[in-house]
């Protein structure tokens, strides 16, 4: 059921941020320091894009909740890079490809995209 904009319950509501908000708030916040999308997932949802089964077979409580298959930790992989890409490309971050070698403890093949705040 649709809720009334001119009613006292919806002027009592508290608006939302939107997660693409939050992620430039945490970016600007964080000046002179860029984040890979599994980084910026962890600071602003509280979410590890890369958590795995512990030895006990069981997923972290936040994990459990949200995320409890690959395909579901993908898809949020692509929604945070599509909210990253469109800051990059109005102007309020940029994004770099680092190759993996020049990263600790990752593989040397490939890149992996940084995000940081824009120079608005």
């Amino acid at each position: 059921m649709p809720v009334d904009t001119n009613s006292e319950v919806w002027s009592a509501g508290e608006p939302e941020q939107s997660t693409r908000t939050a992620i430039l708030e945490f970016l600007r916040s964080n000046p002179n320091r860029a984040y890979s999308v599994p980084e910026v997932s962890e600071a602003v949802l509280g979410v590890d894009l890369e958590a795995t089964v512990s030895e006990t077979g069981e997923l972290g409580p936040v994990i459990e909740r949200l995320i409890t298959a690959e395909s579901s930790r993908e898809g949020l992989r692509a929604v945070l890079t599509v909210h990253l890409s469109t800051l990059v490309y109005e102007g309020h971050a940029a994004v770099r490809e680092i190759p993996n070698g020049e990263l600790p403890g990752e593989s040397t093949e490939g890149t992996t995209p940084f995000y940081t705040a824009g120079d608005e």
